[in-house]
């Protein structure tokens, strides 16, 4: 049918994954890695729960590593109790290391708001760099304001509908 058509069809042997580019690019990637772990270890001596990234260690009122036993807890609390019986409580449930934006001061735990503390950074360096581009080459959150409110909590799209239609 080839013939009389005119037309050949061939197959490649090659898949995407074993191309040349798609190799170097593995290699680059595994070093980022490489270099990345060997500048913080995940495996260090040290028993404290801590982010291996940005090195904060976390309070001991951090359990997100126990978080399973935790959960259990609950659950056990929550049988043979009815819907409207059983409330859950904010100290039962596990606690993350970003959960806390209070810190200390003399005693007195005050709440930190990350965009105020933000714009205040913002306007403090006024005229102490001539650069802005200088002050963002760092993380400044470890999540995006404009996609996580204060609580952590990830935002609700005000398009998602519009999007689902499209979405099937």
């Amino acid at each position: 049918m080839q013939e009389v058509c005119g037309i050949d069809y061939h197959t490649s042997s090659q898949h995407k994954e074993s191309s040349e580019a798609r190799k170097e690019r593995d290699h680059k990637d595994l070093f980022t890695v490489i270099s990345f772990l060997q500048n913080r270890d995940p495996f260090a001596e040290d028993p404290s729960l801590r982010n291996i990234e940005t090195g904060v260690i976390a309070d001991g009122n951090v359990n997100v590593d126990k978080a399973k036993d935790v959960g259990s807890t609950i659950v056990q609390e929550m049988a043979g109790k009815g819907v409207t019986g059983f409330s859950f409580k904010r100290s039962q449930q596990a606690t993350t290391m970003n959960a806390k934006t209070a810190v200390k001061v003399d005693g007195d735990s005050i709440e930190v708001d990350p965009q105020l503390l933000f714009q205040r950074l913002l306007l403090a360096s006024n005229g102490m760099y001539d650069d802005k581009a200088e002050i963002f080459r760092y993380e400044l959150c470890s999540h995006p304001s404009s996609l996580f409110d204060t609580s952590g909590l990830m935002r609700a799209s005000k398009s998602l509908p519009s999007l689902m239609q499209y979405g099937g």
